[in-house]
């Protein structure tokens, strides 16, 4: 009988950006690709559209406005393949996992209705969950990736296979934000840790099944900058801060719009 061979974390050497510099940039991507979305689309677009109809906005400062969403939401595509990345990163590295997935799932029913509000809407919208349940998905199912590694051969990638179809099926019925691709992409970029290569494709099929082609240059950008990871943690202060930029960023953007746009 084969003997079955834990897989290793990986191994990340040489010069390349800290755990800390990628979580930085991903916050730039996520507060630029969520002004977009809350302030510009659902606030300046849609009073262009509809209540300032009768003004007869010029059609190249309309133009100029949808060309500035589109850059932003190109930037903004950076975003959520690396917080999946550092998900795994951490995953690999923390002695305190139950802590991990308590705090995202405390802050997933923290930002709910704050997602909501900007991003839907509605105060309360079912058809559609904020990011860090994706998150906390994903990060219970790497729990499980990890125990399927006592098993050999064949029947490891059985197990790793039945772990992504439960954990998409999860993420499917609950309509996190990315779905099902969302919580299977932290899984694949579980196993495919070893290989800048391998990551590279798999943040570049993911945006190729689930994203319009015209913000693609992003997601490449996302890959590229993952692909730099040196495999350091890097000096990360006010760990919280992380934690909290989510829901309160939504919230002072809805609120924002609300005062300006009027």
């Amino acid at each position: 009988m084969e003997r079955a061979v834990p897989v290793k974390a990986g191994k990340w050497t040489g010069r390349g950006l800290s755990g800390a510099a990628l979580k930085r940039l991903a916050v730039i991507s996520m507060l630029a690709d969520h002004f977009a979305v809350v302030f510009l689309e659902n606030g300046l677009l849609y009073q262009m559209d509809h209540a300032w109809a009768a003004l007869h906005v010029d059609p190249a400062v309309y133009g100029l406005l949808l060309r500035v969403i589109l850059g932003l939401r190109i930037l903004g595509r950076i975003a959520f393949p690396v917080y999946c990345f550092l998900l795994v990163q951490g995953f690999l590295h923390t002695r305190h996992y139950g802590a991990y997935l308590r705090n995202l799932i405390l802050f997933a029913l923290i930002s709910e209705i704050p997602f909501d509000v900007a991003v839907m809407g509605t105060l309360f919208e079912p058809e559609v969950q904020n990011i860090y349940w994706t998150l906390a998905i994903g990060l219970a199912g790497l729990q499980f990736m990890r125990r399927a590694e006592r098993f050999a051969g064949e029947v490891r990638w059985f197990a790793w296979g039945a772990v992504m179809l439960v954990a998409g099926a999860v993420g499917h019925f609950l309509r996190v934000d990315y779905g099902w691709a969302g919580t299977v992409l932290i899984l694949v970029l579980y196993l495919a840790r070893d290989s800048r290569a391998l990551l590279f494709l798999t943040v570049l099929l993911f945006g190729l099944m689930t994203m319009p082609p015209e913000v693609l240059i992003g997601v490449a950008a996302a890959g590229l900058l993952i692909c730099l990871y040196n495999g350091r943690r890097g000096t990360i202060r006010h760990k919280l801060f992380y934690y909290w930029f989510y829901p309160v960023h939504l919230g002072a953007l809805w609120a924002l719009g609300g005062l300006l746009l009027q």
